[in-house]
């Protein structure tokens, strides 16, 4: 599962997460609302291991988070309080954050890492993080940015992107994540390519983290047959031109269309100050916000099997 931070405003209603953690950023508001957000995911993660439920967490962090040691002091904290395994929780940086200071960001997760945390790169392919930095991190997982993943079934371009950025992770030994996964035929897509996991709205829109193990009682996993469906042509970008996915989600029927669990993200309640955090984007045609406070996402293995 991944935590999602939400906030209804009393007037304005739902503020666009990027919005909301851009203005945090530039304040110590951050600091407090990461301290808040690590206590109720790893809280919740006791509360899931406590029902039978052995799934693993990852939120996001913020460079001023990374600057210093205390959100590492405060994770074995809060892990050891909760009785919490530290390889159920998993923090993501994006590519930004690395390069704002690499010396200060790689003492800090190397701690992380050495506490047992998982450590991923958001994102990756938006920002301007070398070769080496990606060797030398201590690194899990990369998580292939939505961007590229939304237009690989329209766009070759995006296409061998993806393509190429699944292989290279995988020589690194790292596990491959394709963020915003909508339709079937991307997802057939990934599979093929060999990426791990994928998390976006083909598999389930957000949900607050009490209603996850009902959803996850009624979820069969959607598995590929023979290979990708047939190929519809695709489009090369010529100068500024840009081809994105079209059509609507087809749901076959008589089964859902969810991949199988092997390694979830989380969910919380905005309406208390927590989410499993990472900014979910719309649909095409879909307006934003989605109209509850409290949302999670989850990501589904790519290769179809528990």
């Amino acid at each position: 599962m991944e935590a999602l931070l939400r906030w209804r405003h009393p007037r304005r209603g739902m503020v666009d997460p990027e919005e909301l953690i851009r203005v945090a950023e530039q304040s110590a508001v951050m600091r407090l609302l990461t301290r808040r957000v690590v206590d109720d995911v790893v809280e919740q993660l006791a509360k899931w291991s406590a029902a039978g439920l052995g799934l693993r967490a990852a939120l996001n962090v913020s460079v001023r988070d990374l600057h210093t040691g205390e959100i590492a002091d405060q994770i074995a904290d809060r892990l050891g309080r909760y009785g919490v395994a530290p390889e159920r929780l998993q923090l993501e940086i994006t590519e930004g954050a690395l390069m704002a200071d690499p010396r200060r960001v790689l003492t800090t997760i190397t701690r992380l890492h050495r506490i047992g945390v998982g450590i991923a790169l958001d994102d990756f392919g938006t920002g301007y993080s070398s070769l080496q930095h990606l060797r030398r991190l201590p690194l899990s997982e990369v998580k292939v940015d939505r961007s590229f993943v939304l237009g690989m079934a329209e766009d070759a371009d995006d296409a061998a992107i993806v393509r190429s950025t699944i292989e290279l992770a995988k020589a690194l030994g790292l596990r491959v994540v394709a963020e915003g996964v909508e339709d079937e035929r991307t997802w057939r897509m990934l599979h093929a390519a060999g990426c791990d996991a994928a998390q976006g709205w083909f598999y389930a829109r957000p949900m607050p983290a009490e209603e996850l193990a009902a959803w996850l009682a009624r979820y069969r996993p959607l598995r590929p047959l023979g290979g990708p469906p047939p190929a519809r042509p695709l489009i090369r970008r010529a100068g500024t031109g840009r081809v994105g996915c079209s059509g609507r989600r087809q749901r076959p029927a008589g089964r859902e269309t969810i991949d199988s669990l092997r390694s979830p993200r989380v969910a919380y309640p905005a309406a208390v100050g927590a989410g499993l955090a990472d900014a979910a984007q719309p649909r095409r045609g879909h307006r934003w916000p989605p109209s509850p406070a409290r949302r999670s996402r989850t990501s589904r293995d790519c290769r179809g099997s528990p």
